[in-house]
C-alpha cells in the first residue's frame, strides 16, 4: 500500500526502441522505469486537468455572462467583472464552478 491507495501491478508492452528510451530517461533522473511510467502518466493527468478546466470555462462563458448581468441589473456596482478560476480552484471546486464576490470600500 502506497499511503491509504493499494498498489496495483500493471504490464505494458513496448517495442524495444521505446523501452530502450524509457531505461536511457529513467537512467537520466536516477529512476526506476517503473517509477518513470508513473511520473509521466501523472503528468499527461495534469495536462489533462488543464485542458478540461480551459474547455471548462468555454462551456461556462455564457452561464458566467449571464449571471454577471442578473448582478448588474440588482447592484450598482463601480466595477464588475468576469474572469476565470484557476485550474487549481477549479480542481477543488469541481466542474461547473460559477462564484461571486463582493467588496465594499
Amino acid at each position: 500500500m502506497e499511503g491509504d491507495r493499494p498498489v496495483r501491478k500493471v504490464t505494458v508492452s513496448l517495442p524495444r526502441h521505446l523501452l530502450e528510451y524509457a531505461d536511457r530517461v529513467a537512467a537520466e533522473r536516477g529512476v526506476s522505469r517503473s517509477q518513470l511510467v508513473a511520473e509521466l502518466i501523472a503528468e499527461m493527468a495534469a495536462r489533462d486537468r488543464d485542458a478540461v478546466a480551459a474547455e471548462g470555462y468555454c462551456f461556462y462563458a455564457q452561464e458566467a455572462e449571464e449571471l454577471r448581468q442578473r448582478v448588474a441589473q440588482q447592484f450598482n456596482c463601480q466595477e464588475l467583472l468576469v474572469t476565470e478560476f484557476t485550474p487549481v480552484m477549479g480542481a477543488h471546486a469541481g466542474p461547473g464552478l460559477l462564484g461571486i464576490a463582493f467588496f465594499a470600500e
